[in-house]
This record gives structure tokens, C-alpha cells and sequence, in this order.
């Protein structure tokens, strides 16, 4: 809660300096730069027309961020660490999104088309505080998973009167899907003259892969099946259907949402490798009698191959956001942003989405936004720059990360981004 207020707080200070786009994507730089209110000297004078057809390929990200360790911290002679920080426990995230092509259309902000193809890698461990502290409790879950997706997606916008409608429909493949249960309990009882203690840590995970990893003849066949979502997401001028903006052109604000992965055909895996592992068990332990038998209390099963139908849906996601441009459609605008994320890799699925992301736009020439924004659980303080020549465009991202909003401004995570566009 504190991080959340931390976080209101910097948006309304971020608001009064600085603007952002009216799309919310990430990692890629937003192309959509309308010039249709930019300011008439200045479009004479010097303003770089959108391209009405581009493509690009092998445009990436990549992310790593931790809860416990800043930069500076990590990366000294003799690293220290505060065990009083363990009690609030230890998380990574990472991340990594590769675009090997994707073409676009886009006739004069009317209507337009986009195929693109994608690979998308993200993992996640959590290891809660009672583990790392030895803290009295019963059943604390751990995460530690992963997942990998490919997909093809063909996207478009029109617009219905004033509304701006998005509808883009995928086809993905899931590649890897870690699906574990880690649990960690850890009571002691006083029966007076003497006491009971249960220590019992076990995993139990069973990761699927598209291909059987056990069979090494070269022969291997990719035994998953397909699955299919969609996006479907509407922007609204608000400002301009309520006649503000003839008024007050300064009053140009609207309004969006989005809702990502909305699941229409599941994808199902069949080949896994199940791994388990137990410290301890469900009956009291003697740690100094000096009868414990440690063949019993500590115990880990050989990897199981098998197969067995899983499925399998991608993180689902829903985004609103208000935009304000108080200078025309192009040089200057804020969007804050809110919602909420459902992703089954996480045994607490639900998590709140938000933020506010802000951009100067310069003649269509260069183009620079400035984000703070908590995503996929990590808060992300971000920087991209882009430079135009219309023919060319040529953008690079950079970010601070963490887990904790105060520990993402010192680096304790980092990602960084490019994509290289082609058009006219």
C-alpha cells in the first residue's frame, strides 16, 4: 500500500511536467504520430511525415530485476546483506521479447493492418520471508516458474463515428511451461518439558516442453497444440464529442481500454519431466537428539518423463488509460493508466497494472517518453528515445527495475530495448 501511495504521488507531480502517447506499449516504441494538429509554421517549416507502410525485424527486450539488491549493492568487493531485509523476501523477475518481422499499414490514421510474429520468454521466483527467516508458519507457497510463447498476430484499427476500435486476433504456441507447487511449513509447539518441531519444504513441479526433452535421437516431434486469443481494445475523444475542445483546445483529452489475451481456443502440452524434493516431513524432528535420520529427511525423486494433457492460456490483461495532448495531436501528451493482470504462473494470480508514461515529439524527428509504471509486478522507471527520418527509425529503451518502487530507482533491476524500422 505505501508503494502505491509512493506511486500517486509521483504522478501527480510527473503530470504537471511531462506528456506521454495515448498507446501504452511496451518494449516496442509506439509508431502511431499523427500531424494532423501540429501547429501550421511548423509543419511548413520542418515535420516528418508517417509512414504509411513499415516493417522491421529482430526488434527486442530484455528484463532482470530483483527485491533484495540494488546495483551498487551487487556489484561491490564484499557484498552485504541485511537479514533483516530476508523477512520481506526475494524476488526475480525476467523477461525477454523478440520480434523477428512484423509489417504495418497505416493509411493516414484511418484505418490499418499489422502482421507480426513473436517470441516471448518470462520467469519468476519468490521466496517469501518466513523461508529465508526461518519464520514459523503453515503451508507458505513459493513460486518459481517460467513460460515461453511464440505467436502470429494479425492486427487492425478503423473507426466507428468518433470510436477508435483495435481487434488483433493470435495464434500462439506455447514452447515451455513450468507449472510447480512449492510449499514451506515450519511450527514448533511447547509441551513443556519438551517440544515438537515440523520443518517440512517440498517441491513437486512438472515442467512441460513442446518437444519430449528425454528423447535425444533427433527425431523428436513437437507434440503441443495451438492455441488462440485475442485484443480487443477502443479509444474515445472524449473532450472533442463534448465540444471542449473547440473551446478550450488545451481540453484535449479521451479516453481507451484494452483487454489482452482474451482466450478463444486453449493450447494443450503433452510431454513433461516431473522433479520432486522434500526437507523434512509432516512429523516432528529431533535436530539435537541425534537419532534424525537423514535418509528420510531429505529425500529428491530422479526426473519422471511422461506425458499428460495440460492446458495452457497466456496472461490475461486489462488496461484503461486517460490521454491528454494540451498541444495538438503530436508534440506533447501525458496517459496515465490502470488495471489489473491475471497470470496462472503465479499460485496468487491476480495483480494490479498501472501507470503513467509521457513523451515530447519533436517534428516527428525525434521522439523521446519517460514512463513510470508497475507491470507485470515490477515497477519499471523507463527511458526511450527514437530518432526519424521517415524512411528510417531507429529507437532504444532503457529502465531501471525492481520489484519494490523505492528499490527500482537504484537500479537493483535493469532492461533495455531496440527496434530498427523501415518505410515510407
Amino acid at each position: 500500500m505505501k508503494q502505491f501511495l509512493l506511486f500517486i504521488h509521483c504522478f501527480l507531480f510527473l503530470s504537471l511536467f511531462i506528456y506521454a502517447d495515448d498507446d501504452v506499449k511496451a518494449p516496442e516504441m509506439n509508431s502511431e504520430h499523427k500531424e494532423e494538429s501540429f501547429p501550421e509554421d511548423i509543419k511548413k517549416t520542418f515535420n516528418i511525415k508517417k509512414r504509411v507502410i513499415e516493417f522491421g525485424f529482430l526488434n527486442f527486450g530484455l528484463g532482470f530485476s530483483n527485491s533484495l539488491l540494488s546495483a551498487g549493492e551487487a556489484f561491490t568487493d564484499t557484498m552485504v546483506i541485511d537479514t533483516n531485509k530476508l523477512k520481506e523476501g526475494f524476488r526475480i523477475n525476467f523477461d525477454a521479447v523478440v520480434t523477428p518481422f512484423f509489417l504495418d499499414i497505416d493509411y493516414h490514421g484511418k484505418w490499418g493492418l499489422r502482421f507480426s510474429t513473436e517470441t516471448a520468454v518470462m520467469g519468476a521466483v519468490n521466496l517469501s520471508g518466513n523461508l529465508l527467516s526461518l519464520g514459523e508458519t503453515s503451508d507458505d507457497r513459493l513460486d518459481i516458474s517460467a513460460a515461453a510463447f511464440s505467436e502470429a498476430r494479425l492486427s487492425g484499427f478503423f473507426h466507428a463515428g468518433k470510436i477508435k476500435l483495435k481487434i488483433k486476433p493470435a495464434v500462439y504456441y506455447p514452447l515451455v511451461y513450468v507449472k510447480p507447487y512449492i510449499s514451506y511449513t515450519f511450527t514448533n509447539t511447547d509441551n513443556g518439558a519438551s517440544s515438537d518441531t515440523v520443518l517440512n519444504l517440498g517441491a513437486d513441479m512438472r515442467v512441460y516442453t513442446a518437444v519430449p526433452i528425454n528423447d535425444f535421437s533427433g527425431n523428436a516431434e513437437f507434440t503441443a497444440s495451438p492455441g488462440a486469443d485475442i485484443n480487443l481494445g477502443f479509444e474515445y475523444p472524449l473532450s472533442e464529442a463534448a465540444g471542449l475542445f473547440k473551446k478550450f483546445p488545451v481540453l484535449n483529452f479521451g479516453i481507451g481500454m484494452e483487454l489482452f489475451n482474451i482466450p478463444l481456443v486453449p493450447s494443450v502440452m503433452r510431454n513433461y519431466m516431473h522433479v520432486s524434493a522434500r526437507i523434512g516431513g509432516d512429523d516432528p524432528v529431533d535436530f539435537f537428539g541425534g537419532d534424525m535420520d537423514m535418509d528420510s529427511f531429505l529425500s529428491y525423486n530422479a526426473p519422471v518423463y511422461g506425458e499428460d494433457e495440460q492446458t495452457v492460456f497466456r496472461p490475461f490483461k486489462l488496461l484503461t488509460w486517460i490521454y491528454w495532448k494540451p498541444f495538438g495531436e503530436q508534440l506533447l501528451s501525458v496517459t496515465p493508466a490502470f488495471g489489473f493482470a491475471v497470470n496462472p504462473l503465479y499460485h496468487r494470480p491476480f495483480s494490479p497494472e498501472g501507470g503513467v508514461t509521457a513523451r515530447l515529439n519533436v517534428a516527428n524527428f525525434f521522439i523521446t517518453e519517460l514512463g513510470i509504471n508497475h507491470a507485470d509486478r515490477v515497477w519499471k522507471n523507463s527511458l526511450d528515445i527514437a530518432f526519424n527520418t521517415r524512411a528510417a527509425e531507429f529507437g532504444l529503451g532503457v529502465s531501471m527495475q525492481s520489484q519494490k518502487f523505492l528499490k527500482s530507482w537504484t537500479a537493483a533491476g535493469l532492461g533495455v530495448n531496440m527496434g530498427l524500422k523501415f518505410g515510407w
